[in-house]
């Protein structure tokens, strides 16, 4: 299926994936190519995408809006603002906290703590992401 990630600054994310896990406001979902017509409220989280038959972190967005069309296949994750993994990673702990302290918008600053408290948790994070399909 196509999926894209869209933030106010444009389409950051545009690949070809045949799996996507994700937390709802109501609970996790997984998506596969074909899914019936979807709308949902997204919490604040990772994006997990299928490679090689393992879910990997790809992205950690904060709250927003999923559209999966079947008529297009396509999925669609709009979000004020989102961060691939391998970026956050790079930045590290310490660079996330000096960056978020350079924001202004306090919506901002919240996400990116929650993206350092996400990186620092013992949650599974795959750092040797394959690459995507881009489009």
């Amino acid at each position: 299926m196509n999926f894209k990630i869209i933030t106010p600054q444009g389409v950051i994310s545009n690949t070809k994936e045949n799996r996507i896990s994700l937390v709802s406001q109501e609970g996790s979902l997984e998506l596969l190519p074909n899914h019936q017509n979807y709308i949902a409220l997204l919490k604040e989280g990772p994006i997990f995408v299928d490679r090689k038959g393992a879910l990997c972190c790809f992205y950690i967005i904060s709250n927003g809006i999923l559209y999966f069309e079947n008529s297009s296949n396509s999925c669609e994750v709009v979000t004020n603002f989102a961060i691939n993994i391998s970026d956050a990673i790079s930045l590290k702990i310490e660079g996330l906290h000096n960056i978020s302290s350079n924001f202004k918008c306090q919506e901002e600053i919240l996400f990116y703590e929650a993206v350092k408290n996400y990186l620092s948790s013992k949650k599974p994070i795959n750092k040797n992401i394959p690459p995507a399909t881009e489009l």
